[in-house]
């Protein structure tokens, strides 16, 4: 739980990267993942509430077998436990067990000025020349996100950064402070390139 809320916390009041229940976190140990539950916030979360515990490695195996079928629907996954009882994990779940053991996935609005843009592709060149990402074209949010990205990675084409078309950004790493480091990165960049207070 402290974990979860290490990449939680820092934006549990901020408008500004995440907006009501939106965005997602999540950490994963070798049996498990904990994941902010749907329809939770991230300040939920800061707060020790709205957390799932769900088996990564049958969300991933879902990802293997069913990732090319074109389904919108999440197929589903074992909860282990969650707090309180009788939740569900985020619709993002899938992609989530796809990526490294930190996974942070927010609405940035300084994100989403570039991501929303006609010129996404040029202007993510400008500001990150010396980055390594992957632009994720507008996908339908749950099952054929996650599919697209298990794919990318899949591949060896991912990245420790997704920025999602029209819908902001998810940043994966080994370690949390990697995750906070990278995010920080991206949102100074972006800031500083646009001119934006």
């Amino acid at each position: 739980i402290q974990e979860i809320q290490t990449i939680t916390s820092p934006f549990a009041t901020s408008w500004e990267h995440v907006q009501g229940p939106g965005g997602n976190t999540s950490v994963k140990d070798a049996a498990t993942m904990l994941i902010k539950a749907s329809g939770f916030t991230f300040q939920d979360v800061a707060q020790a509430t709205g957390l799932v515990w769900v088996d990564h490695h049958q969300a991933l195996k879902n990802l293997v077998i069913n990732g090319m079928d074109g389904s919108l629907e999440n197929p589903p996954v074992a909860v282990l436990k969650s707090v309180p009882d009788g939740l569900k994990p985020s619709m993002e779940f899938g992609f989530h067990a796809a990526l490294k053991k930190y996974v942070l996935h927010t609405h940035s609005v300084y994100v989403n000025v570039v991501t929303c843009c006609t010129n996404c592709a040029d202007l993510l060149k400008a500001i990150f020349p010396d980055t390594t990402y992957v632009l994720v074209p507008y996908v339908v949010p749950g099952h054929p996100l996650a599919s697209y990205i298990y794919q990318k990675q899949a591949k060896g084409e991912g990245a420790a950064i997704y920025f999602l078309k029209n819908h902001g950004v998810v940043i994966h790493a080994d370690t949390a402070d990697e995750v906070l480091n990278l995010y920080h990165l991206v949102q100074q960049r972006i800031t500083t390139y646009l001119n934006l207070t």
